[in-house]
């Protein structure tokens, strides 16, 4: 319990952070809505501090038809990117335990793992929005991380090889590659749809709005293809595929997703609209703002960072935990995660509340009163994250376990085939297609 404790609560952490690079939006530079219809622009230099310009424009069109006639053809290749990696990390969410208990993991263990790989992808997104916005831009970061993510999928489709079963091959996939890979894709793909449409235009900002009820629709379709289907294949076969082939063959499906989908982004990369890389992070600004409080004498800023390097440290121990359970300082780990994520977690809704303890700093382009209304903003993230989570992720870990206590035989199945326990997760997905 007390492993499965430590490793929801360091997603849930985890899951609040992600947000942390991308809640500090920063208005684009409009440009005016007749120049939408020319491809290319003449690129412009951008302007001081983080303001931002259109470099390049793609042929986006009119967005005067509805459904997904509406949004520019551009966006059509992101949405088929979220839905290709949607599939992919679901189909590896929702097979890694079964698959781990066939390489002799105990149902802990299995289950340790599986959530410490969720606290990772939710980690590494901070990185990953902090290289697109002063690293690669948002276009290549996507690209590049999407390249990881399917290197990281053939790995683990090769570990899966039935006479070739690998552990330790299998976990350098799922554990390092694909939480990097999926991180890139996840932090930047929105954003970059959202770059597409120029909002100073009354038409496309109502295209903007159809696009991100689309993309919601794409997450939701992946991952309903990955529940309802791959993860049962995983455990059973099918469509020809022998059982024993049955995990090997859902990680080869989610090799080729991930290559497609980066095949087709990088197919529209001449019609995109990219925004430049700015001279400086969101994040950045943050934790400068945060540091020069500091070293002026502000306990709350000191406590404010004791409080992120301790969930910073919970998140490791918890990742270690699960990676060598068997270790004899494995239980130390636990208590530890727990200890400072929990201290971690207070110390941050407590300095945040009032975030008044923000001092001036007129070097950084970030307005004072902007990241003030940013951190006053943590401690309700924090608080509904951790809620909504304890309850969702049970989907995930409790419930999953508890579908394999029951009789999950499929119906009028000849082999005496049975769901995977992660099968009933498809009710989720259905359930956010309907309300949205």
């Amino acid at each position: 319990s007390s492993r499965f404790g430590s490793s929801d609560l360091a997603h849930s952490v985890g899951g609040s952070l992600s947000g942390f690079d991308q809640s500090i939006m920063v208005k684009d530079v409009q440009v005016d809505a007749n120049q939408a219809q020319k491809t290319p622009l003449v690129a412009e230099v951008p302007k001081s501090g983080l303001e931002k310009k259109v470099v390049s424009y793609g042929s986006i069109g009119t967005t005067t038809a509805t459904g997904i006639a509406a949004i520019p053809a551009v966006c059509v290749c992101i949405l088929m990117v979220e839905l290709c990696e949607r599939l992919a990390f679901y189909a590896f969410t929702g097979t890694q335990e079964f698959f781990l208990e066939h390489l002799g993991y105990s149902l802990s263990e299995a289950g340790g793992i599986n959530a410490a790989m969720g606290s990772l992808c939710m980690s590494w997104a901070l990185f990953a929005g902090w290289t697109a916005d002063v690293g690669l831009g948002r276009y290549l970061t996507i690209l590049v991380f999407g390249l990881i993510y399917a290197a990281g999928a053939i790995v683990a489709a090769m570990a899966a090889w039935p006479s070739w079963e690998s552990a330790r091959a299998y976990l350098v996939g799922v554990m390092v590659l694909v939480p990097i890979g999926t991180a890139g894709i996840k932090a930047n793909i929105s954003n970059f749809g959202a770059d597409q449409f120029d909002t100073s235009d009354p038409v496309q900002k109502a295209a903007q709005e159809k696009f991100f009820s689309w993309f919601y629709l794409a997450i939701n379709m992946g991952s309903a293809v990955a529940y309802g289907y791959l993860t049962t294949m995983g455990s059973n076969g099918g469509l020809g595929v022998p059982k024993m082939y049955g995990y090997f063959a859902v990680y080869s499906i989610a090799a080729l997703c991930m290559l497609l989908a980066v095949a087709l982004f990088r197919s529209a990369r001449l019609r995109y609209r990219v925004q430049p890389i700015l001279p400086r992070s969101s994040l950045g600004c943050v934790s400068a703002y945060v540091m020069a409080s500091a070293r002026k004498g502000s306990r709350v800023a000191s406590t404010f960072v004791v409080g992120i390097i301790l969930l910073a440290a919970g998140v490791v121990f918890s990742v270690i935990q699960a990676i060598l359970p068997q270790a004899s300082f494995a239980g130390y780990l636990t208590g530890s995660a727990f200890v400072c994520s929990a201290v971690g977690v207070a110390a941050i809704i407590y300095t945040c509340s009032d975030a008044t303890w923000v001092v001036d700093v007129p070097s950084e382009p970030l307005p004072a009163a902007d990241v003030r209304a940013f951190l006053q903003l943590l401690p309700v993230l924090f608080v509904a994250n951790l809620a909504f989570s304890a309850l969702y992720n049970s989907m995930q870990f409790w419930y999953q376990q508890q579908a394999c206590q029951m009789d999950l035989r499929i119906p009028f199945a000849a082999n005496g085939a049975q769901f995977s326990g992660s099968f009933f997760m498809i009710a989720d997905c259905l359930g956010i297609v309907l309300a949205t």
